[in-house]
């Protein structure tokens, strides 16, 4: 097996993006793995780059467990998950579509980039409102299958599924034990729609495999990081750079 015939830029944004999803995945950041697929896909299709995200993100879910396993909130996750199944099954229909139309995808893509960007500027006014109030299981309901359809599309699921768990004051381990366990389990399920729809190739293994211990090192760089810093002008820097990015992908031919 040899490596792919890809772009140099292409090389720059997946050792950034690897970095990236350990830093997340050990809880610091807020939720920056999000950039992942739409800056990859600056470089090759959507749906390659999706699919090519998501081994390290599964091996990035592994180290989080290690650490934040034995803390999940089990009565969240028997309610979100099979929404988050469902969720899914409509991204793997959209996806099925829409494959050979990469304009629609680049454009699904950037939409999904914005909309966690606009999410991050209202979050904190959106959690004071919502505070006081429980959130009910509807609309947990819909929260997690929209969640399911946009991790399908974008491994981007984490704030539908923040709306839900933060009102409920989990504490920062269960919330993050939550949400590491939740979408581990939705990484490994998605894993069938992507092998349905042939999105992973042998070429891709080597990448993959270059890539993964950098995941670790990105781990290990937010486990300090989480202890030491605030995380506010890091998430800033890179909401900029992904809006940069989605507006790249809303403009290409």
């Amino acid at each position: 097996m040899t490596l792919p015939d890809y772009p140099m830029f292409f090389w720059f944004c997946a050792v950034f993006v690897a970095l990236l999803i350990g830093i997340d995945k050990s809880g610091f950041g807020g939720g920056i793995g999000v950039i992942a697929t739409p800056l990859i896909a600056l470089s090759i299709p959507v749906a390659e780059a999706a699919a090519l995200v998501l081994p390290i993100l599964i091996f990035g879910d592994i180290l989080a467990m290690k650490h934040y396993r034995r803390k999940a909130d089990k009565a969240n996750l028997w309610l979100l998950l099979p929404c988050i199944i469902i969720g899914i099954i409509i991204g793997y229909w959209f996806f099925g579509y829409f494959a050979d139309n990469k304009r629609i995808l680049n454009v699904g893509i950037a939409i999904i980039a914005l909309a966690f960007v606009v999410f991050q500027l209202i979050r904190e006014r959106l959690f004071k409102s919502l505070e006081h109030s429980k959130p009910s299981k509807p609309l947990g309901v819909l929260l997690g299958t929209t969640a399911g359809f946009t991790s399908m599309i974008a491994h981007v699921g984490g704030p539908l599924v923040g709306i839900y768990l933060l009102p409920q004051n989990l504490g920062k381990d269960v919330f993050v034990g939550t949400n590491a366990v939740l979408f581990f389990v939705t990484n490994i399920i998605k894993l069938i729609p992507y092998s349905l729809l042939g999105l992973f190739h042998l070429g891709n293994i080597p990448t993959i495999l270059l890539l993964l211990p950098l995941t670790w090192v990105g781990t290990q760089i937010g486990l300090f990081l989480n202890k030491r810093f605030s995380n506010l002008w890091f998430n800033r820097i890179l909401y900029v750079l992904l809006t940069l990015t989605a507006i790249q992908l809303l403009f290409r031919q």
